[in-house]
């Protein structure tokens, strides 16, 4: 007559195997989460970003619009125009936490506890630059803000200069008052080694213009 005995090497091998997958798995989808608190994977010929920053309490959508010497507009819906590129569209909440739903995970969350968007300008335009932020939306735990609901956003908002070296060339701090409100943060001027020259808060609609 024959014996079954359970092997526990096999049962050991087969549980360090899916503590195994469920570490890679967990390592894969926190790179994009940790590449948003730096600015690592940003292209080696970026020669300025611009960094927007708000509190990761509030669940806000703030937007990025910047208009460069040619005429050319980047925003959430046209990322890339001219040498100009968004490299996040933040939308608060909606893209800030992930939930496992693989059975090894099953209910586990990956927190992104920042909201920000970055724009690169990856090559030198002298001439005159305008860079607003727009409230698209914020929410009250299940409920939408109604437009023109108030609120208080500030916005911190960073200029880096990458080439040759990296190096902070501004910081402006707004604070967006109400659900679809549009601030000029700055309107600059860089030269022809990509440093601001000029600057002044004129306000100039971007939004209005895409919307016609």
């Amino acid at each position: 007559m024959k014996h079954k005995y359970f092997d526990f090497r096999t049962a050991y091998i087969d549980l360090l195997l899916n503590f195994m997958v469920g570490l890679v798995f967990i390592s894969i989808l926190s790179a994009p989460i940790q590449n948003k608190k730096t600015t690592e994977g940003i292209k080696k010929n970026a020669e300025m970003i611009i960094q927007v920053d708000w509190n990761a309490a509030l669940d806000c959508d703030v937007d990025t619009w910047v208009r460069d010497p040619l005429g050319n507009v980047v925003w959430f819906n046209q990322k890339d125009k001219g040498l100009m590129h968004i490299e996040r569209d933040d939308l608060g909440f909606r893209n800030g936490i992930l939930t496992m739903t693989k059975a090894l995970l099953s209910g586990q969350q990956l927190e992104n506890n920042i909201n920000q968007e970055i724009w690169v300008l990856r090559g030198k335009i002298p001439g005159d630059f305008t860079m607003n932020v727009h409230l698209y939306g914020c929410r009250d735990g299940d409920r939408q803000l109604k437009m023109n609901e108030a609120i208080n956003v500030p916005v911190n908002i960073t200029f880096i200069k990458i080439n040759p070296d990296y190096q902070i060339v501004d910081k402006e701090t707004v604070t967006l008052t109400k659900v679809w409100e549009e601030r000029t943060v700055l309107n600059f001027t860089l030269d022809k080694d990509g440093f601001i020259t000029k600057k002044d808060k004129v306000f100039h609609n971007l939004v209005k213009v895409k919307e016609q």
